[in-house]
């Protein structure tokens, strides 16, 4: 598609914010707003963060960056790119915290928004390209996985750039012209690899194969017999797990339940429907246009006969039917397809202009007043909610129903006076405020791991950096573990506690009340202190964290110490 470029006259006459340079930096400056706004304190890490931030922080203490450990365990069901990626950022920064193992998917994030813009200028001009760079930047899915310490985000932008090379490929190209192109498809399909096994290479190689079917671009496959490509194929694949299978033989069951375990249900399953609701909630604020987009795409690749949307339309249809067909299911495994939902949110965005005067016509005196109504009491429910069940953001709801209130009224105002671009600024603004509230409050009062997090950062400063201390039956689930630092090591069975106090007769654990009968039935121990929290922050979903000190075998009596109150 030809972009007509104004003459350059017209650029020098326009303000800054309304030529293509002002545009594109607003958009991306909105973007790393939304995305390093408050990072690192909007809440401690989740449970799948500390899946990742806690063999990150022993790979940096030990040294050792084959294996992963979590708390002196193996944790061998992920590949160790994402344990890389956060090591790295600890050491460019000196320091493995909420911030800098976050930063590096907010930055895939901003990497693949410049991705969509510059994709969808080439395929369909510069307001497509901006547009789909804003959805990029501000579906709820980036907001999401945008800022976690997890891989997803970074996984995202292998496959989508692994894709776009494949999509802006020319058929034409010779074997040798084509040489660096599938290079580099291969070198980023080694890099998904080491990110999630199998689900980024198949992501790609099953979309890219049909495509090439499809438009009988038989020569291509050929052009895929890339010695070097294929050389960090191999590399990616075998050198971790040999490396790994050489100090653990047992290496092979996990992965082997991770990956054909995961397909067949072992791990659980989900119904064949789960990925269409998530998919519009993934894209919210922008579902609406992404769906509004599928029928004149769907033309345009099937009777048009259209190369670019039909490429789209195999991708969308083949990744959702693999992981339709996968018995287990979980909605981060979408985001491999959502980037190509940017694209077509971003081809019918630009269209709204047309029917911008027809909306203000829409919005007469009374029409505007009812809507204004309604405005209104949805911003006080927003209040009631928000204060009925976390009373303690009693401000924050106010904060937030006046700022839902005052965007509501100020848009539906300007609508009535036909200045709709007035219109959508005021909503945009308000959007941007009620996040920036959330991130800034509601979030962290709702954080329910943040007094457990308190709570081992108060024992290792009593305890010092060089105590070890045990954790019981925590599995991996609680990321508590980060915040206890150093020299941790977890026990899952009463067995192990015991097998550990014939070496040492006295140590320091940190364990559940509710496990503490058990702990009792092998060893004797006293209670020090038990976890408590203020009226002022969410109460936590487990029973209540005890740090206790254990003391040599149990008497044949079993009388258990009692946990105090501090």
């Amino acid at each position: 598609m030809t972009v007509d470029r104004p003459a350059q006259s017209d650029i020098s006459s326009q303000p800054f914010y309304r030529t293509w340079v002002g545009k594109g930096v607003l958009v991306f400056l909105v973007g790393a707003l939304v995305l390093f706004f408050n990072l690192a304190g909007y809440r401690t890490f989740s449970s799948h963060e500390g899946f990742a931030v806690v063999p990150a922080q022993e790979m940096l203490e030990s040294g050792n960056f084959v294996v992963p450990y979590y708390a002196g365990i193996p944790r061998l069901k992920k590949p160790p790119l994402v344990y890389w990626v956060l090591s790295t950022s600890a050491t460019l920064f000196g320091d493995l915290n909420e911030w800098t193992a976050r930063l590096p998917q907010a930055i895939a994030a901003i990497l693949l928004a410049g991705l969509i813009f510059h994709w969808g200028t080439r395929w369909y001009g510069r307001n497509v390209g901006l547009a789909a760079a804003l959805v990029q930047l501000t579906a709820v899915y980036v907001l999401d996985f945008g800022r976690k310490a997890e891989i997803d985000m970074t996984l995202c932008l292998l496959t989508t750039t692994a894709l776009y090379l494949v999509a802006t490929s020319d058929p034409q190209a010779s074997y040798k012209q084509s040489f660096g192109r599938i290079t580099a498809i291969f070198a980023v399909l080694s890099l998904t690899w080491l990110a999630k096994f199998h689900y980024g290479p198949v992501m790609v190689i099953a979309p890219t194969v049909v495509f090439f079917l499809i438009q009988k671009r038989f020569g291509d496959f050929l052009k895929m017999l890339n010695p070097v490509g294929i050389l960090f194929a191999a590399a990616a694949i075998f050198i971790w797990p040999y490396l790994v299978l050489q100090r653990l033989p047992g290496a092979w069951d996990v992965w082997e339940s991770e990956t054909v375990g995961r397909a067949v249900g072992e791990l659980g399953s989900e119904p064949f429907w789960y990925y269409g609701p998530h998919m519009i909630t993934s894209m919210l604020p922008w579902s609406l246009f992404a769906v509004a987009a599928w029928p004149s795409s769907w033309k345009k690749a099937w009777k048009e006969k259209d190369p670019n949307e039909r490429f789209l339309w195999i991708w969308f249809l083949v990744q959702l039917a693999i992981m339709t067909s996968q018995a287990n299911k979980h909605k981060h495994y979408l985001m491999s397809l959502l980037p190509l939902l940017s694209l077509m949110a971003g081809t019918q965005i630009v269209r709204v202009e047309a029917y911008l005067p027809q909306v203000a016509r829409f919005f007469s005196r009374w029409r505007a007043i009812l809507f204004g109504v309604i405005a209104i009491g949805a911003a006080g429910g927003t209040f009631y909610l928000i204060d009925h069940k976390w009373p303690w953001m009693h401000s924050t709801a106010i904060y937030l129903g006046l700022t839902l209130a005052s965007g509501f009224l100020t848009s539906l105002w300007f609508s009535h006076r036909g200045k709709m671009p007035a219109s959508l600024s005021a909503l945009a603004v308000m959007g941007l405020v009620c996040y920036l509230i959330a991130n800034a409050q509601i979030i962290p009062g709702r954080d329910h791991r943040a007094a457990a997090a308190r709570f081992a950062n108060e024992i290792r400063r009593e305890l010092g950096p060089q105590s070890e201390i045990l954790t019981y039956k925590t599995g991996e689930w609680h990321p508590f573990v980060f915040y206890l630092g150093s020299e941790v090591q977890r026990v899952e069975n009463p067995e192990s506690i015991a097998d550990y106090l014939r070496e040492d007769e006295q140590t320091n654990m940190l364990a559940f009340e509710s496990d503490l009968s058990e702990i009792g039935n092998v060893a004797n121990y006293e209670s020090v202190r038990k976890r408590t929290w203020t009226a002022e922050e969410a109460a936590p979903k487990h029973s209540p964290l005890v740090w206790i000190r254990l003391r040599g075998a149990s008497d044949p009596v079993n009388q258990l110490a009692q946990v105090s109150d501090p």
